[in-house]
């Protein structure tokens, strides 16, 4: 660790307790608790290297507790809580992301070696994905055409999905488990041909990811998907050519922005048997912003009704992660998670017919354990955003062929935003799963490999 380094650190650290004491000092109205947040979100913004982890999730944070709050609870004692939270928060994981930075490094990277055979598994991959899109368009529309177009894009599908979920229907839920599992092995098989491709210096077919993970989610209505292939694309973009320009980060950032509004909007409108009309583009930003983020009130509600809800110390966890790939309407009575044992508590009404809101990560920490359980989370994403932004950095630099680091680094990133939205079981099931299948895919095509 370089002295200007170390002197940096100490620098930040120190203002950042001052910041802190004097947020204590005053009364935590919400000018002085927004001025605070603006003061840290710009303080721990990196302005050299726009697209990190670090900065991602500070955003996402700031837009979440500060943004969201302020649009939900307006000037409320709740948002000055809320406000407060992003404070402490953001302190944990700076300190987090710092204490990662200041660990002695590894000086040498494993690297993989290769023969001439990499290219025909990359060939053999490509054979694949094309198959896999096939199969995966082919059920598309057999469902669209079993439906009814008309049905199918006004909304009416995917509503009468939320209408019977949990509903007890064995033939159902084996075809949930199938998706499942194809869906898990497109992104795996996906992921590990780029990781391929960069590893060993072959040009994807950039093409494929586009038709698999932006066109397809486009026909099929799944913004979440979307944005997942969006994130895809531009951590691809990042580590085969090193940089990528804000522009481009700003033009998909609007591109999400509009198609995640259009498919809300579709939803909304099949919900509510009317139809709506907006013309007013600020409302419809308004709009987005408040249903996206509307987990904000689940977090809100979590720790406003903790005494009726009571600390769950790992149950909403640990027993829903063992029964996640079990659908519900196979096993209705299985445990809920954090989100859904909320909504049943809270909003019984709503959660029988489907509605649920996700919590974020933050919110099933806090109702398993508290803000010591948010802080220590805080503090450990951190650690890990630093060490993603490190691999991040050695990758650019072709420092790193690691395969599986750099697979492990575009899952992670092309579902960032999932993490931090939705409830901590969904996520650290479908990141671990995706994982598992690379480790697969990689352990079967290792012949493939001059070093294994």
């Amino acid at each position: 660790m370089s002295d200007s380094y170390f002197i940096e650190f100490i620098s930040r650290f120190t203002i950042l307790i001052v910041l802190s004491i004097s947020f204590y000092l005053f009364a935590p109205t919400i000018k002085l608790a927004l001025l605070l947040s603006i003061i840290l979100l710009v303080f721990f913004f990196d302005l050299k290297t726009i697209l990190t982890f670090k900065n991602f999730i500070i955003i996402y944070m700031f837009v979440l507790f500060v943004i969201a709050g302020m649009l939900y609870y307006e000037n409320s004692e709740i948002t000055s809580q809320l406000m407060v939270d992003f404070i402490i928060y953001s302190i944990s994981l700076f300190v987090g992301y710092n204490f990662f930075l200041l660990l002695p490094k590894q000086k040498r990277n494993i690297i993989h070696k290769f023969d001439d055979n990499l290219y025909k598994l990359k060939v053999k991959l490509e054979k694949i994905i094309l198959l896999l899109i096939f199969i995966n368009y082919f059920f598309l529309f057999v469902t669209i055409i079993s439906e009814g177009i008309v049905d199918f894009y006004t909304g009416k599908y995917l509503v009468k999905k939320i209408f019977t979920y949990g509903q007890k229907n064995i033939i159902e839920g084996l075809k949930q488990i199938l998706n499942y599992i194809a869906f898990y092995f497109s992104v795996a098989i996906s992921i590990f041909y780029i990781s391929i491709c960069y590893s060993s210096h072959l040009r994807p077919r950039i093409e494929y990811i586009i038709i698999q993970f932006i066109i397809f989610p486009l026909l099929s209505l799944s913004r979440g998907i979307f944005l997942n292939g969006v994130m895809f694309i531009i951590i691809s973009q990042f580590i085969f050519k090193g940089k990528i320009s804000v522009m481009k980060i700003f033009l998909f950032a609007i591109l999400v922005l509009l198609i995640a509004v259009f498919f809300g909007i579709i939803r909304e409108l099949a919900l509510l048997s009317f139809s709506v009309y907006y013309n007013d583009l600020e409302e419809i930003l308004e709009r987005f912003v408040k249903g996206e983020f509307s987990q904000i009130i689940a977090y809100a509600e979590i720790k406003n009704n903790i005494s009726q809800l009571n600390y769950q110390y790992g149950k909403t966890i640990l027993l829903p992660l063992l029964t996640k790939l079990i659908p519900r309407s196979i096993f209705p009575d299985k445990p809920f998670n954090s989100a859904g044992y909320f909504m049943y508590m809270i909003y019984p009404e709503s959660a029988k017919f489907g509605f649920f809101l996700a919590p974020t990560i933050f919110g099933s920490i806090f109702l398993n354990f508290g803000y010591v359980g948010c802080i220590i989370l805080s503090f450990s994403i951190g650690i890990l955003a630093a060490y993603f932004d490190y691999l991040i950095k050695l990758i650019i630099k072709k420092n790193i062929t690691n395969i599986l680091k750099v697979a492990l680094v575009i899952l992670i990133f092309m579902n960032l935003y999932n993490i931090l939205r939705n409830d901590i079981v969904e996520s650290f099931f479908l990141n671990f799963t995706i994982y598992i299948f690379i480790l697969i895919i990689k352990r079967f095509f290792k012949r493939y490999f001059a070093t294994a």
